[in-house]
């Protein structure tokens, strides 16, 4: 059917076609990270969003592979190769692709989380895509929580049954060493070291990461009336290091605490350091060295420590080559390959580098790898 157009529809339907600049505002102001590649996986273009969220300039990206420097990973941790990215499915299958999770590594070793969708791009008549078209956005808070539900689920119920027996023995040592302090008023910061000393080597496994890490390094020594305090210290500035491959540990720290609960730090060396009743020095003590190769440490044993809180699933696979999966099981397949790449790639003359492994770690998993200030 043919139909007559008037002049006011000329005009109208001449308005309804945007002005090319229209889509490059478009592009550029989009929420969305959206990077087009070409069919041979070349950058071809990229938007301010995806800059920002890979953390990386158009100007290193354009022209480069796209699988060239993001160490990508799946949600449980296992490597997300290069012929399973989106991208390179949507332009091998001509089909689009949505919702897919990739973890990436930015330039300042922080691991995000993305959601991509992938549309391939025709050229008219052919059945080839030329290129594909990428968009993406965070969703890293999303995924962390979503895997800490997973590790707390699968921790629960082993740690209620096991804290509430070992808890139940501290709890009758502590009657016990209440009545003993009572009777020893003639050294009783000794009774307390001595005390300490005993739920660390007899029932630390009781205790929570924190109150383990108290117990061990952290001593809190309470002026009842005004004193002086002097101290023949070390370590404070130079970590104890690790020898064979191990990392080095951390530096010792000196703190003074008023009444109010003011903190500051005080010299490892000090003589006639006047505090009052009430105030606090607070000593934590330095962690040793590392001693051997952490990727000659047996994986079960990486996966205790896990378990326990002393590290976590991403500086296990990232420290000592251990891969972990969701479901807290150790993937020996995938360990055995991540520990052959990780020994390729440090060389055997690797000797304890001091890595930055995350960005927010564990208060107890940075311990062997932080570097001293």
């Amino acid at each position: 059917m043919v139909t007559q157009q008037t002049g006011a529809e000329t005009k109208y339907a001449a308005r309804a076609v945007p002005d090319p600049t229209f889509y490059v505002s478009l592009f550029d102001t989009m929420a969305e990270g959206v990077v087009c590649q070409s069919a041979s996986g070349e950058i071809l273009a990229i938007n301010p969003a995806a800059e920002r969220i890979q953390g990386r300039s158009g100007r290193e990206l354009s022209g480069v592979s796209l699988d060239a420097h993001w160490q990508a990973i799946h949600e449980d941790g296992t490597p997300f190769p290069a012929s399973a990215y989106p991208s390179t499915l949507a332009l091998r299958t001509g089909q689009p692709t949505s919702s897919v999770i990739m973890g990436l590594l930015r330039p300042d070793n922080m691991r995000i989380w993305i959601s991509i969708a992938a549309q391939p791009i025709f050229e008219p008549g052919t059945s080839r895509p030329l290129a594909v078209v990428c968009t993406f956005h965070d969703v890293t808070a999303r995924v962390r929580a979503a895997q800490e539900v997973r590790r707390l689920n699968v921790m629960l119920e082993r740690r209620v049954d096991e804290r509430t027996r070992q808890l139940a023995a501290a709890l009758a040592d502590l009657e016990s060493f209440s009545y003993s302090v009572s009777h020893d008023l003639r050294a009783p910061l000794r009774a307390i070291d001595n005390f300490s000393s005993i739920l660390q080597e007899e029932y630390a496994s009781g205790l929570d990461a924190e109150g383990r890490r108290l117990i061990g390094i952290v001593r809190k020594n309470r002026f009842l009336e005004p004193g002086v305090y002097s101290c023949e210290g070390d370590r404070h500035t130079d970590p104890p290091r690790g020898i064979f491959g191990g990392y080095d540990g951390l530096p010792g720290k000196s703190t003074f605490i008023d009444k109010d609960g003011n903190e500051r730090d005080i010299p490892a060396k000090v003589t006639g350091f006047l505090c009052g009743a009430g105030e606090v020095i607070q000593l934590t003590e330095p962690n040793s060295g590392g001693y051997g190769n952490p990727l000659d440490r047996e994986p079960r044993m990486v996966l205790e420590d896990v378990l326990d809180d002393f590290t976590t699933i991403e500086l296990a696979r990232e420290a000592y080559g251990v891969v972990i999966s969701e479901g807290l099981v150790v993937d020996e397949k995938a360990t055995e390959e991540l520990r052959a790449k990780l020994r390729s790639e440090r060389g055997a003359d690797f000797q304890g580098e001091l890595l930055k492994l995350v960005s927010t770690p564990h208060p107890m998993a940075i311990s062997p790898y932080a570097k001293a200030t």
